[in-house]
């Protein structure tokens, strides 16, 4: 069974620094978009979007649509959150 450690390992392996006025974390950034499921249906999203540690997300208080995140020098807003019950969420972003 996978634990908040090994889901640490992964991130600082793949992820980059994300910045928020509420601290640093790492996730994993994707520009391109990717399918997702919500609901148990499967939702290809062209928007860009972080896959981060829950833990992080809920530290650095990224818990409404709206908070801003600095993601290699850009600047971009939450649309969604979609935790997938396993500790991990995928947040999709627009560009600010």
């Amino acid at each position: 069974m996978e634990t908040d450690t090994d889901r640490l390992a992964y991130m600082e392996t793949f992820g980059e620094t994300i910045r928020t006025n509420r601290g640093d974390f790492l996730a994993i950034f994707d520009n391109e978009g990717a399918e997702i499921e919500i609901d148990n249906a499967r939702v290809r999203s062209t928007a860009p979007q972080i896959t981060a540690r829950s833990y992080d997300l809920t530290r650095c208080e990224i818990d409404k649509r709206g908070a801003l995140l600095d993601i290699c020098g850009a600047a971009y807003a939450v649309r969604e959150l979609v935790p997938d019950g396993t500790g991990i969420t995928v947040v999709i972003l627009d560009e600010v």
